[in-house]
């Protein structure tokens, strides 16, 4: 979900029980003054474990992105459903995920190197590192 003046999106991937949030930090980065916030850091009674993602999480991340990524023309058949001015929208809409997914998986990577994981579970609770520890 993105914010109407699109300061932020949210993104929830329930199947890996990731959850994020790209802001616009405007801090004059690389990388346009995005930033990735994680979910609370914390252990739920199920067990479950929020944060950056694994490299299990990572991985599904990248075929998120890889099934974006294959839209890319409409059928005749869509053609006749589908405005011009639609198909634009869902294109830059698309674009947008793509490149916030991206910079989630970037961050996730530097996480997983920072805190000594070798990326096969979930970062131990004493390791983890928000982004101003970077």
């Amino acid at each position: 979900m993105c914010s109407s003046t699109l300061l932020y999106c949210r993104y929830y991937f329930e199947e890996e029980d990731i959850w994020f949030e790209i802001i616009d930090s405007d801090s004059g980065n690389d990388d346009d003054g995005k930033q990735v916030l994680w979910d609370d850091h914390i252990v739920w009674d199920d067990g479950i474990f929020n944060g950056p993602p694994d490299r299990k999480g990572i991985e599904y991340l990248s075929e998120e992105i890889d099934k974006l990524e294959a839209i890319e023309t409409l059928t005749d058949e869509e053609k006749r459903h589908v405005s011009m001015n639609e198909w634009s929208t869902i294109i830059q809409y698309k674009e947008t995920v793509v490149r916030d997914l991206h910079l989630a998986m970037e961050e996730a990577e530097k996480l997983l190197e920072l805190s000594g994981n070798n990326g096969s579970g979930d970062l131990p609770v004493d390791k983890t590192m928000s982004l101003d520890e970077l």
